[in-house]
C-alpha cells in the first residue's frame, strides 16, 4: 500500500464483480432460465449464513424472493410509491422499435427492478448484516454484496447516428448529388463512408468466474448432486496460488514464479540437476492452478487429489454451463487511514480508517486494447470489516 506521507495510507482493493451471482437472473425472459435461476437465488440465500444466529433458512429464502417479485412489480408496501429513473432502452428495444414490430422489450415490471443492491436492505427479511457482513465468534462472515451482483451481464450501446443539418433545408433538392453533399476533399471520385456499425461487446453474460468465487456462490451455481466435499477439493486447490505466494522467495533469493533464472558466469549445470529444476518449476508454476477452461474444472481437480466424481453427463453439463473462467467487471475500493491515537497503547498513534470509496469499471477487451468504462463513479461506502 503506498504512503502519503506520515500521517496519511491509502489501501487499494479489487473486488471481482464476475465472481459472483446476477440478481436479475431472478427476472430472466426464457422461463427456463428464471426458473434455474431462481432455484441458484434460493440455494445462496440458504447457505451464505448457514451455522449463524443470522442463519435464513429454506422456507425464508422462499419468501424472501417473492417479496423481491412483488417488489419489482411496484408493490412495495410502505416505501411504494419510489420515484423511478428514466431508463435507456435496450439495444434489442431499439431493434424491435426500427423494425416495426411495436415490440416492447421492457415491460412495466422491468423497470422497477432493482438497480443497486441496497434496495435489498428495503425487503422484509434482509437485515442490514446480510446485506454488508458481520462478525461472529471472532470470525467475519461475508454479506449479500460479496456474493450478488448487478453488473455481469452488460452491452454496448451504438452512439446515435449524427443527424443531417441541412436535411431540412429549402435548398436540399438543388444540392443533392452535388459536391455539396460529400466530404469536402472528396469530389465525385469518391462516395462518403458509413458510419461504422458499433457492436455490443458483452461480458460474461452472467457466467461466474470459477477462479474466484466464493465457495459459498460454488455451492449454489452446482446442482445438489454436486457433493460439497468437491467443492471444498475446487477451492483448496485454487488456494495454492495463494500459497506460493506466501512462500514467496527462497532461500537462494530466487523467485518461484521466475522461469528463466541466470546461472553465474562459469556455472555448468548436468542434464540431471536441469530437469530437476523443471520438474520444480512446473510444481511452483501458479498457472498450474488456475483453470483456462471451463472443461478442464472437474479433470484438474480430479488429477490433482487423485479422486472421481463419476456425475452424470447432464449434471456434469448444466453445471459448467454457468461457470466462466474470466472476468471483466471490478469494484475497485480505496481506503484512506490516517494517524490517531490508539487507545489500547496511551501515548502512540496507529492508524484508523478515515474514509472508503468504490467504483465498478467494466474492463473491455478489444483489438486495440482493454480500456476501461466507468460504470459507477467514485462514491463512499460503509465497510463493516476491519482490514
Amino acid at each position: 500500500a503506498p504512503s502519503f506521507g506520515e500521517d496519511f495510507q491509502v489501501l487499494v482493493e479489487v473486488e471481482d464483480e464476475d465472481s459472483k451471482i446476477n440478481l436479475l437472473g431472478e427476472f430472466a425472459l426464457e422461463q427456463d432460465v428464471q426458473s434455474a435461476q431462481h432455484e441458484i437465488l434460493i440455494a445462496l440465500l440458504d447457505k451464505a449464513f448457514e451455522g449463524t444466529t443470522l442463519d435464513i433458512s429454506y422456507a425464508d429464502a422462499i419468501q424472501i424472493l417473492d417479496r423481491l417479485d412483488d417488489w419489482a412489480r411496484g408493490n412495495r408496501g410502505a416505501f411504494d410509491p419510489i420515484p423511478s429513473p428514466p431508463l435507456k432502452k435496450s439495444n434489442a428495444e431499439d431493434a424491435a422499435q426500427a423494425g416495426g414490430t411495436g415490440q416492447s422489450i421492457l415491460t412495466v415490471d422491468e423497470k422497477n427492478r432493482p438497480l443497486t443492491l441496497d434496495e435489498l436492505g428495503l425487503i422484509e427479511g434482509i437485515q442490514p448484516e446480510h446485506l454488508r457482513g458481520f462478525d461472529e465468534n471472532d470470525e467475519f462472515h461475508p454479506g449479500l454484496v460479496r456474493y450478488l451482483t448487478l453488473w455481469s451481464e452488460l452491452e454496448l450501446k451504438p452512439p446515435p447516428p449524427e443527424p443531417d443539418p441541412f436535411a431540412n433545408s429549402p435548398f436540399s433538392k438543388f444540392t443533392q448529388g452535388s459536391l455539396f453533399d460529400k466530404p469536402m476533399g472528396q469530389g465525385d471520385a469518391q462516395e462518403p463512408e458509413p458510419p461504422p456499425d458499433v457492436e455490443p461487446q458483452p461480458t460474461n453474460n452472467g457466467l461466474v468466474n470459477v477462479n474466484t468465487a466464493p465457495l459459498v456462490v460454488l455451492r449454489a451455481l452446482a446442482p445438489m448432486d454436486v457433493p460439497t466435499s468437491f467443492l471444498e477439493k475446487i477451492d483448496e486447490f485454487r488456494k495454492k496460488v495463494d500459497e506460493l505466494k506466501k512462500e514467496g522467495v527462497t532461500a537462494a533469493g530466487d523467485s518461484l514464479f521466475a522461469k528463466d533464472k541466470l546461472a553465474t558466469p562459469g556455472q555448468e549445470k548436468d542434464d540431471a540437476a536441469k530437469d530437476s529444476s523443471s520438474q520444480d518449476d512446473e510444481e511452483n508454476d501458479p498457472t498450474k492452478f488456475v483453470f483456462s477452461t471451463v472443461e478442464e474444472v472437474i479433470d484438474k481437480v480430479e488429477q490433482e487429489y487423485g479422486i472421481t466424481l463419476a456425475l452424470d453427463p447432464n449434471v456434469e453439463s448444466a453445471f459448467l454451463s454457468r461457470l466462466s473462467v474470466t472476468s471483466n467487471v471490478f469494484t475497485i475500493k480505496v481506503l484512506v487511514y490516517t494517524l490517531v491515537e490508539d487507545p489500547s497503547n496511551v501515548g502512540h498513534q496507529r492508524f484508523g480508517r478515515h474514509a472508503s470509496y468504490r467504483t465498478v469499471v467494466w474492463r473491455m477487451v478489444t483489438d486495440e486494447g482493454a480500456p476501461m468504462l466507468t460504470l459507477l463513479p467514485f462514491e463512499p461506502y460503509f465497510r463493516p470489516r476491519r482490514l
